[in-house]
């Protein structure tokens, strides 16, 4: 037989004559047993009882880690744009030093290579400003999404570690699988962003060529 907390809040006990007052004793040790089988009861059933783990939480903690790895592979393909910038505007340096021996024969040439030096120049500081726009702007999104990752997969594990031992079946490691592919994702990400400071631009004074 188990008991409520209403009951328990209201339950009487029978008085004890005069000569010796108090409770009577019987009844109040059945009490104490029902209150402890109602406890044991509840302590079983909690036991037997696996964590369960909110799915759609998982669902959301793993959109979330593909969405980190998407930006990581952005990150690298505006890498690899902005590199090849920076390698036109010097190329297109070195085309005017090579042409400088004689651009006092042929001026209409040397015209042609400075207009596309300031070309090469302007394309490669738009590229490079845009590349630092975007970086800053992913750094402080990455930031926030991975302490939220981590948030959400601390709350998780903290709720499906009640029991203990763990199940064999219990979604733990499903969970450090998720924290540790966010953590993996917000390495290479740093990594890549690291990578994206902005290079010094070669100055073309030498050459008499405008530097934007």
């Amino acid at each position: 037989m188990t008991i409520s907390a209403k009951e328990v809040r209201n339950v009487l006990f029978e008085q004890t004559p005069m000569l010796k007052p108090g409770y009577a004793m019987d009844e109040v040790d059945d009490f104490l047993d029902q209150v402890a089988m109602t406890l044991d009861a509840m302590q079983a059933s909690h036991t037997r009882r696996p964590p369960q783990t909110d799915s759609r939480e998982l669902i959301e903690l793993r959109r979330r880690v593909s969405e980190l790895e998407g930006r990581n592979s952005a990150a690298t393909e505006l890498k690899r744009e902005r590199d090849e910038a920076v390698r036109e505007r010097d190329n297109a340096l070195r085309q005017l030093a090579d042409q400088q021996g004689s651009q006092r024969e042929n001026d209409e040439i040397s015209s042609r290579a400075v207009d596309l030096l300031s070309q090469a120049q302007a394309s490669a500081d738009r590229t490079v400003a845009e590349a630092d726009r975007y970086a800053q702007e992913l750094v402080a999104d990455a930031r926030r999404q991975f302490e939220e990752i981590l948030t959400n997969a601390r709350e998780v594990a903290a709720r499906a570690g009640l029991a203990d031992p763990r199940p064999t079946n219990a979604p733990g490691p499903d969970i450090d699988h998720l924290r540790s592919c966010a953590e993996q994702a917000q390495q290479q990400l740093n990594i890549m962003l690291t990578k994206l400071t902005p290079e010094a631009v070669p100055a073309a004074r030498d050459s008499g060529a405008p530097v934007h």
